[in-house]
């Protein structure tokens, strides 16, 4: 199953506990196939490093970790569909990679509930609606 991860998933899945880190642990596990793009890269990026200040080694493992073990997509330029420009980039890795699901904590991204088809959801709905997640609950 593809999905894109909004920034605020990756980093609490990383640092807390929940379905964030349900979903960090399913796709570690390769039962999720994780999609990001270059701006989403350098998203993540910059935002691991504010988290992770007192110890970098945590911002690059994951990182590396995600280089390695994710879809690189080139992004499908969309019309402006977010309230908030800088989620554009999440929207359109959805439609390039024609993911199963774009999981977000954002209620810019979560407003839409969908994209060409491709459900928005928040990390708690997609661990519960899914009667794949329910045994590993």
């Amino acid at each position: 199953m593809k999905i894109v991860l909004d920034t605020n998933v990756l980093v609490s899945g990383i640092f807390w506990r929940g379905s964030p880190h349900r979903i960090l642990e399913l796709w570690i596990q390769k039962k999720l196939f994780l999609i990001v793009t270059e701006d989403i890269l350098h998203e993540y990026d910059l935002v691991l490093r504010r988290f992770s200040f007192k110890d970098i080694s945590v911002c690059e493992h994951w990182l590396n970790l995600i280089i390695r073990n994710s879809g690189i997509v080139i992004p499908v330029p969309l019309e402006n569909l977010c309230r908030d420009p800088a989620d554009q980039k999440f929207l359109e890795a959805a439609v390039a990679a024609k993911a199963d699901y774009l999981i977000s904590g954002d209620k810019d991204l979560l407003i839409l509930q969908e994209i060409l088809g491709i459900p928005i959801v928040s990390a708690s709905r997609f661990v519960g609606q899914i009667k794949y997640f329910k045994k590993y609950r």
